[in-house]
Formats: structure tokens, C-alpha cells, sequence
């Protein structure tokens, strides 16, 4: 999931946002499910808009895969809530 030459990603103009293609490239590789809820032994199947992408070191962006995790929202959002808690910026959505 590498962005081709001359993407903003690339050009040092900050992170390319991930595709949909490559979205959904994960979300068929993980089977449609929560890499979360997996370990908690959920394995329920969601729909492609259901599951988000998050970058588990956000300063790599979305250029490597093993930087990508795929989770249904509810983990997405605790995820997220860390980070800006971890990073000093609280309050915001």
C-alpha cells in the first residue's frame, strides 16, 4: 500500500489520507473484521463503512501496511482518544 510517485505523501507535503481502494484492500484481507475484536474473540463480520483504519504510529502515515491496523469504529474512537490524550490535545472530536 505504497503511494506511487509524486503523491503528496511522498513529496514531503504530509500524509497521503488512505483510498478507498486500499481500504478496502485491508478490510478483505482482515475478512471484514475487527483486528480488536478478534483478540477479544468477537468475529463478527462488519460492513466496509463500519471499519476504520488506524495508523499505530501516526508521524509513518499510511505508506506501510504494518503501520495500519483495521478496527470497527468503537475502537478506532478509544484509539484516537489516546492519542490526542498522549499528545496533550483533549476536548476535541
Amino acid at each position: 500500500l505504497q503511494a506511487p510517485e509524486g503523491d503528496p505523501g511522498r513529496d514531503g507535503e504530509g500524509p497521503m489520507p488512505i483510498s478507498k481502494r486500499q481500504k478496502m484492500a485491508l478490510c478483505v484481507f482482515h475478512d471484514y473484521q475487527c483486528e480488536d475484536c478478534k483478540v477479544l474473540g468477537n468475529f463478527k463480520r462488519y460492513k466496509l463503512e463500519e471499519l476504520e483504519i488506524h495508523k499505530i504510529n501516526p508521524g509513518l502515515g499510511y505508506k506501510d501496511h504494518r503501520n495500519l491496523k483495521v478496527t470497527c469504529r468503537k475502537h478506532h474512537e478509544y484509539y484516537s482518544s489516546a492519542q490526542r490524550i498522549a499528545s496533550g490535545i483533549q476536548g476535541m472530536p
